[in-house]
């Protein structure tokens, strides 16, 4: 029978400093939602926030209950941290595609299963059989239960080191410098949790202070040094300033993001902006309702100036699920004026073809008439002359 101990822990204050620190962090982080592995970094956050946070309530609650309550989440998070943490390793990595989908779903599962048992642990005992309090310290039973979310977490660790190294050696250049770096800072969430278990090293928390480090080295060289996602911020970059403008639509008929061009493109006529519906727009432009990749849609500019769009549409598709469009609108006004113009100078030649023809046509008749005339009157001439003719 395996007997797993709590001792209160000691500097509460910094304990509570980091968490804040991470809350923070996780709040800047989440504006960057879009990019890979934004979302899951932030999930893995919160999870060792509530690690935290839960270990600082268990010490600080009066009664035995109220202590196994908050074990019951320091246990959840336990299981979540590792897990989201293994998602956010595969997608920066770009290595997803190479987990099968069965293994990511019976992954779940177990999470699924794990969490439910641990909250229902009071009807089974398969987490924890007993437990008791030795003044401030709360000790408990494990049950196999325990050795199964264990198992599960150092699994999900070491795949996402194998994940981590494997990008190391995959890459080449800055992309690997990137996969150094982030296998450097995965480091000392590693560390911590080893230390944590070591009691003459609770002096210095090494669990919250190698949290800390982990954080702060992944958010300040991820984010704001755009470390690891140097392909989404060069894409960024080529959208933002790019001439064609560019709509993304999600399914519900939103508009979740346009670059400046779209934007300059529609406010001379009308108000166009993130989260509003795309139906404003097909009312001002019919156009827009059923798009194919030939329509053109005019813009009346400034001066009664006509603006000439082609307009091109993607869908965008994952796991067989559409997701949204997007639409770029390329200018062509110039092409249009000049086919305009060479279609006046067409007919405006065809024109003066015509008339030069009706001309020839006229001059050929009048001189033809006046040359026989002549000659009849040559004949008449001669006739009179040599008196086969008489004059009356």
């Amino acid at each position: 029978m395996s007997i797993q101990e709590y001792p209160p822990i000691e500097n509460i204050w910094f304990y509570l400093l980091v968490v804040g620190t991470l809350i923070s962090m996780s709040t800047y982080i989440w504006q960057f939602r879009k990019t890979p592995g934004a979302k899951s970094q932030v999930y893995a956050q919160i999870c060792k926030c509530t690690w935290l946070l839960t270990s600082v309530l268990m010490t600080i609650s009066p009664g035995l209950p109220h202590k196994l309550f908050w074990n019951n989440f320091l246990r959840i998070s336990c299981i979540l941290s590792p897990y989201f943490w293994f998602l956010f390793v595969v997608e920066i990595s770009g290595q997803k595609a190479k987990i099968p989908i069965t293994f990511r779903y019976c992954i779940r599962t177990i999470i699924i299963c794990l969490i439910l048992g641990i909250l229902t642990n009071f009807s089974h005992k398969l987490f924890w059989r007993y437990a008791w309090l030795e003044g401030q310290i709360l000790s408990i039973t494990l049950g196999p239960g325990v050795w199964v979310a264990r198992l599960t977490s150092y699994l999900l660790c070491l795949l996402a080191t194998v994940f981590s190294i494997r990008w190391i050696f995959i890459t080449v250049g800055l992309r690997r410098h990137q996969a150094l770096w982030f296998t450097f800072a995965a480091m000392f969430s590693v560390i911590g949790s080893i230390l944590n278990f070591v009691p003459s090293a609770q002096k210095i928390a090494p669990l919250p202070l190698n949290f800390l480090i982990n954080g702060v080295l992944l958010t300040w060289g991820f984010y704001h040094w755009h470390i690891y996602n140097i392909l989404p911020l060069s894409q960024e970059i080529v959208i933002h300033d790019m001439i064609d403008g560019l709509i993304v639509i999600d399914e519900y008929g939103y508009i979740v993001d346009l670059n400046p061009s779209a934007l300059s493109i529609f406010s001379k006529t009308t108000s166009c902006k993130i989260g509003d519906s795309f139906t404003r727009l097909t009312t001002v432009y019919p156009e827009l309702a059923a798009i194919t990749n030939d329509n053109i849609i005019t813009i009346r500019g400034t001066l009664n100036e006509h603006r000439y769009y082609r307009l091109n549409m993607t869908l965008m598709k994952t796991h067989n699920q559409c997701l949204g469009k997007i639409i770029v609108l390329k200018d062509i006004t110039k092409q249009k004026n000049q086919q305009t113009k060479l279609i006046e100078q067409q007919k405006a030649l065809s024109i003066l073809t015509e008339r030069q023809r009706l001309g020839r046509e006229i001059h050929d008749d009048r001189a033809q008439t006046c040359h026989f005339i002549s000659l009849e009157l040559q004949t008449i001439h001669f006739l009179l002359n040599t008196g086969q003719i008489k004059k009356r």
